[in-house]
């Protein structure tokens, strides 16, 4: 019989469907249940290209070995369908070595019997070749009907798994279940119909052609409803993974659930029974918890169980478990372990604590210091009225007598008679300028009392800076002559007017010039020079000299009143 041309077609295709799906499978191969679906579709191209192989096959021999081909894809798909479920319903952990082995033991066999049936015809008892159909007939013997009877108990295992994640699951997963429900049923039904004449003899085997629209079916899901991107987190997998502790109990207290972190907590052995057991009997250690919320249906706290360093605490969630009627028929209780985050809080307490003491200490401290500082601070203010008021004393009480000295010093040097005596003369100049010179260190006291009192007097007028400082350097001129010291204060003769107190100002270049003087070398030289400053609109003064300068050390205390350093060549 010739193989009409759609059908020929309609095997590529499947052929093609198939072993696209199979590559992209394994592409993905990282992603739970990929692999194994990767081998399915592996062995359903095969299946199908085999049994093209056997149809454009003339001869019956041809078509045997062909068949014999077949038989082992056949016999590897069912096992590799229960692999992919499993895996892809989250069963991967009780997919073990020992039970990959277990089924694909008996399958392994058929692929042995297949091959070695001439001596032994226990797959097949025969086989012919019947006119009108492309394909070779086989006569079933009894090992072929275990085969059947074992691959149809997989494949409708896979598809009860893949019916109970439909039930468990909604939105995307659900789809995603019925997807493989789908895919897979098509051509397990027509398989069956083919194996067990439930209809006609059809002219040849229709379960490969049933490929095509299941490679369609399962293309449809991985791009539509991305089953091998987005694949469901199981029940069991999320359970006994997650490291908060479970337990449900129905609506007797009975324990009908619990996972791994609950059991290590409430001290259970692994394979201590619990399951339809009373939760109070567990939960002897947590009294507080079962008086607390035994009756309750939903709550939220935190309780704690053992005592001292062995204590732990934890968050507690209890929430109701409602059946599709809205009937409560259990609660399901969560158990989060918040101890090292009670640990944390306690010692962040005590080191608040500790943080609240410490400043408390600090506070008085700091408190009783100032106390003591204003103490101090009102002495040294007594101490500093006193010291003003003693140099207000001193200062007007040697005025007098200063000034009787000044006027008969002044007496003696214009009596006639002291004109033969040179000699006695010079003894009274130098008394009168000596006397000057104490009249001038009590007006500095004075004028450093009012500075101290805020009560100084200052008259200001326009003033020719230049004039002043000739006048305030002559007051020092003989002595500067005398030790060979050079004056010059011709840089600021073409300074302008300012506006200031005469008076102030020639003292205060005196003592500047006086200070230069002192600690200059005899031969050495003293310069005024002065600038405009034009944003501030004012005149800057710098006395300038040869002398040995201020140490860098001492320059903070330059203003100090009395302050002193270096050696004084006056």
């Amino acid at each position: 019989m010739t193989i009409p041309l759609w059908a020929l077609l309609l095997l590529l295709l499947a052929g093609a469907a198939t072993g696209f799906l199979a590559w992209y499978a394994w592409w993905r191969r990282e992603v739970s249940g990929a692999a194994a679906f990767a081998v399915l579709m592996g062995a359903v191209t095969l299946w199908t290209l085999t049994y093209l192989a056997e149809l454009l096959t003339p001869t019956c021999m041809g078509k045997l070995l062909w068949t014999d081909l077949e038989f082992t894809a056949i016999a590897l798909s069912p096992p590799a369908w229960l692999a992919f479920a499993m895996q892809y319903t989250g069963l991967e952990k009780r997919l073990t070595s020992r039970f990959r082995w277990g089924i694909l033991a008996l399958p392994t066999v058929t692929v042995l019997m297949v091959l070695t049936n001439p001596w032994h015809r226990l797959m097949w008892a025969g086989f012919t070749c019947t006119p009108g159909r492309t394909d070779l007939q086989n006569v079933a013997a009894p090992w072929f009907w275990v085969h059947t009877y074992y691959s149809y108990l997989l494949i409708l295992a896979g598809i009860a798994l893949y019916v109970r994640m439909y039930v468990r699951s909604t939105g995307l997963y659900r789809r995603q279940a019925l997807i493989a429900v789908l895919g897979a049923l098509l051509p397990f039904g027509i398989n069956m119909l083919y194996v067990f004449s439930l209809v006609p003899p059809p002219p040849m085997d229709f379960t490969p052609f049933t490929f095509t629209l299941s490679g369609l079916i399962f293309g449809w899901g991985l791009f539509r409803f991305h089953m091998l991107d987005v694949v469901p987190v199981a029940r069991d997998l999320l359970i006994e993974s997650m490291p908060d502790g479970m337990f449900v109990v129905d609506e007797h207290g009975r324990i009908v659930d619990i996972n791994p972190a609950m059991r290590r907590i409430l001290g259970l052995l692994g394979s201590e029974p619990v399951i339809g057991l009373p939760a109070t009997r567990f939960l002897r250690p947590w009294r507080d918890l079962v008086r607390k919320y035994l009756r309750t249906e939903q709550a939220t706290g935190e309780v704690s169980a053992g005592q001292g360093e062995n204590r732990r605490w934890y968050d507690l969630r209890m929430s109701p478990l409602h059946n599709r009627r809205g009937r409560t028929v259990g609660r399901l209780v969560l158990l989060r372990d918040i101890t090292e985050r009670k640990r944390a809080a306690e010692e962040l307490r005590q080191a608040n604590e500790e943080i609240r003491r410490f400043n408390e200490e600090l506070e008085s401290m700091v408190q009783q210091r100032t106390e003591e500082l204003q103490q101090a601070y009102q002495k040294l203010e007594a101490l500093d009225r006193t010291k003003t008021d003693f140099i207000q004393v001193a200062a007007h009480e040697l005025r007098t007598p200063l000034t009787v000295l000044r006027g008969y010093t002044q007496v003696l040097l214009h009596d006639p008679l002291l004109a033969e005596h040179a000699d006695k003369r010079a003894l009274l100049e130098g008394i009168l300028s000596g006397e000057q010179r104490l009249h001038q260190i009590v007006n500095d006291l004075l004028d450093v009392s009012r500075i101290d009192a805020r009560s100084l007097k200052v008259s200001m007028e326009p003033v020719r800076l230049y004039d002043i400082a000739i006048s305030a350097f002559g007051i020092i001129a003989e002595a500067a002559t005398a030790r060979h010291i050079a004056f010059s204060a011709d840089d600021i003769r073409s300074l302008p007017l300012v506006h200031g107190d005469p008076d102030l100002l020639r003292r205060a270049l005196y003592h500047l010039f006086t200070n230069a003087v002192k600690y200059t070398p005899d031969g050495g030289r003293v310069w005024l020079e002065g600038r405009v400053l034009p944003e501030d609109k004012q005149v800057e003064l710098v006395v300038a000299d040869t002398g040995i300068g201020i140490a860098p050390e001492h320059l903070e205390m330059v203003f100090e009143k009395f302050y002193r350093t270096g050696e004084i060549a006056l």
